[in-house]
């Protein structure tokens, strides 16, 4: 069965055994108002410099185009601070860069501004960790519209929306992976994972490859397993996610940085932030040391050979084959595809393949000759139909 970029069995997905705290939608309800807050100041300081963010000057692409690029300052944040602190999966903490960023958007009061809202970001930590339910917060479904689903949180405002298919697809995850047809108790975690997602933002950061570009590496590698996905976006039954409390429920294997995989073919495509690329490639090196058994990793990041995640990829000793596809030649699953009518988005930047494995894995995993080819032609799916260019990212 395949529903909205998903390949799934019909068989249960063994219970996945990963220790998470419970939940309440309470608690992730006022996780996300504080997000919103956290936002609101920072923008609010930059804005006294006539900086809007995201609108920051950032110097390298400003010369080469020759006007302001995008920044998504708190995106790079919560995604560099979650790399190495997962108190809070939303709310940064203590992270050298979002200065750095800062100063790069030419900001004259950045470290007062980075000072400023690390501590209301810390703050913040610690009134979500006191939350109490306040308000009767039951969630209910209109499931009343043709092509989409809403779930609200008690009789509140706060409810978000689903187009249908993928309210279906994530009805056979929460199945596959709970073994449970519970289905009040799918619409809650249904809520918490898009209240997450939709707090989380960036969703840029989120995308994914097409799904002809998917069958092309499972056909000829044989993967079936992603490091970097969510129940919203995930083709396979087996992935690797971020949030593992919201997200276990729906089949997630956890974060792909806790885990040492031994065996097996996966697809690696990490959000653009630089210092998670860079984990991801030595994390992957480590997982292809470590092992003697046949192991095959897939690589899609931007052609940005000025960063550390590029450069170690390419000098990797475990390279079999590396390739790049000019941006205007392909698309992304766009990472709001669960929202939008239009599941495609043009590439902003060039990408750059590496095909990573030991020899064990080169042995049954062979990297055909016609591969570059056939993967080419996959990353073209909605071009001749017209992509959206919205939530583009910069490094």
């Amino acid at each position: 069965m395949d529903l909205v970029n998903l390949d799934i069995e019909n068989e249960r997905t063994a219970a996945v055994e990963i220790q998470t705290s419970e939940l309440t939608v309470a608690e992730e309800v006022h996780r996300a108002a504080r997000v919103g807050n956290l936002r609101t100041a920072l923008q609010r300081e930059c804005k006294k410099e006539n900086k809007p963010v995201p609108l920051l000057v950032y110097e390298r692409e400003c010369k080469k185009e020759n006007k302001p690029v995008p920044l998504l300052v708190y995106e790079r944040w919560q995604g560099r601070s979650y790399l190495v602190d997962q108190s809070d999966p939303l709310l940064p903490g203590e992270d050298e860069g979002l200065l750095k960023d800062l100063v790069r958007g030419e900001l004259q009061q950045a470290p007062k501004i980075a000072k400023y809202i690390t501590k209301q970001a810390l703050k913040a930590r610690e009134a979500v960790k006191d939350t109490v339910a306040k308000e009767d917060l039951t969630i209910w479904v209109n499931n009343n519209k043709t092509n989409q689903v809403d779930v609200h949180a008690g009789s509140r405002r706060e409810y978000h929306t689903i187009n249908r298919s993928h309210y279906d697809k994530l009805w056979l995850l929460f199945k596959s992976a709970s073994d449970s047809d519970d289905q009040a108790a799918f619409h809650e975690k249904l809520f918490l994972i898009l209240q997450r997602y939709a707090s989380l933002g960036g969703h840029g950061y989120q995308a994914a490859l097409p799904a002809s570009a998917f069958t092309v590496i499972h056909n000829e590698l044989k993967v079936d397993c992603e490091c970097f996905a969510s129940p919203l976006n995930c083709r396979y039954k087996r992935y690797y996610s971020a949030f593992p409390d919201t997200d276990c429920c729906f089949g997630s294997l956890g974060s792909f940085f806790k885990d040492l995989p031994k065996s097996g073919s996966y697809e690696a495509n990490p959000p653009f932030v630089p210092e998670i690329m860079t984990s991801c490639v030595e994390h992957i090196e480590k997982c292809l040391q470590n092992s003697d058994q046949p192991l095959s990793f897939f690589i899609v990041i931007p052609t940005w050979k000025e960063v550390r995640s590029w450069n170690i990829a390419n000098k990797s000793a475990y390279l079999k084959l590396t390739f790049d596809i000019p941006a205007s030649q392909h698309t992304f699953f766009d990472g709001a595809q669960h929202i939008r009518r239009s599941l495609h988005r043009q590439s902003s930047y060039a990408s750059s393949i590496f095909i990573l494995q030991n020899d064990a894995g080169a042995e049954k995993y062979p990297v055909a000759e016609n591969l570059q080819n056939l993967f080419e032609s996959g990353m073209k799916q909605g071009l001749d139909t017209g992509v959206s260019r919205r939530n583009v990212v910069y490094v």
